[in-house]
């Protein structure tokens, strides 16, 4: 499972309704049926990486490290049991199809 946790925003601006700069309440486009192709390419890129790890047995977690200053990238196996922390590059080649760390 890919997880990843997110505080709430701490800029005032960036909550939905918020005035924008010339002092007018923000408005949303919901017209639109589905995301943007991009987006949704992006989405079935991280999926095939997912059903990849999985199928080895394997995750990524995406966690606040002990002092929550920073984040941390580990590899655990399909029970949750972290197998170790990745660095970022490790977790790049992961999500580009390299090979899965030992």
């Amino acid at each position: 499972m890919m997880s990843s946790p997110s505080a709430p925003p701490t800029d005032p601006s960036a909550t939905e309704g918020a005035p924008d700069d010339r002092g007018e309440p923000r408005t949303f486009d919901l017209t639109h049926g589905s995301p943007p192709p991009e987006l949704l390419d992006q989405m079935a890129r991280a999926d095939a990486v997912n059903t990849r790890l999985r199928r080895s047995g394997r995750e990524l977690a995406f966690v606040l490290s002990a002092d929550g200053c920073s984040l941390q990238i580990e590899l655990r196996d399909e029970t949750g049991r972290v197998l170790r922390t990745l660095s970022l590059s490790e977790a790049i080649d992961v999500a580009e199809g390299g090979p899965l760390p030992a």
